[in-house]
């Protein structure tokens, strides 16, 4: 997959994940898992993820910014309200919060290519995608946790 691809790829997807989080939507943890897992395989298939010329480097800002990608995730789960509808179906929807830390990720991904572009290390698309999904199975994994604090204990207003 060329560079081009991969970037419109991920702009689709994040265009794609942040409209349906500012939607409500009903909890459901399976499927949630699927298009974020499908983009990380994409990501890893793409290859070139370490800039042999600066290996060391390449491989501590892949290791930074997933980790900032993890952490991003969780910030927006406990950004999306959760509640349970008169039928106790669990609903998730964004909050304008889900939007700021989605900017802040987006911020957060163009600081590790200035980082490592100024210090001659070329970030490739690849590893944009699994930034994007990582964070993504992330956040689903806390949403659907919070789901079911909520689900065992319905007092309990998430």
């Amino acid at each position: 997959m060329n560079e081009l691809l991969a970037a419109v790829l991920a702009l689709a997807v994040l265009a794609l994940a942040v409209y349906r989080q500012m939607r409500a939507r009903p909890v459901n943890e399976g499927r949630a898992f699927t298009l974020p897992l499908v983009i990380i395989v994409i990501g890893v298939l793409q290859g070139h993820l370490i800039d042999q010329d600066h290996a060391s480097l390449s491989v501590a800002l892949l290791a930074a910014e997933l980790l900032v990608g993890a952490a991003l995730g969780i910030v927006r789960a406990y950004t999306m309200r959760i509640w349970r509808d008169a039928r106790g179906t669990l609903w998730r929807k964004g909050t304008t919060w889900t939007i700021v830390a989605w900017i802040a990720a987006i911020a957060a991904r163009f600081g590790f290519v200035a980082v490592g572009s100024a210090a001659g290390a070329a970030l490739e698309t690849g590893s944009i995608l699994i930034f994007l999904g990582l964070s993504l199975v992330v956040q689903a994994a806390v949403v659907g946790y919070r789901a079911r604090v909520m689900d065992s204990s319905p007092a309990v207003n998430v």
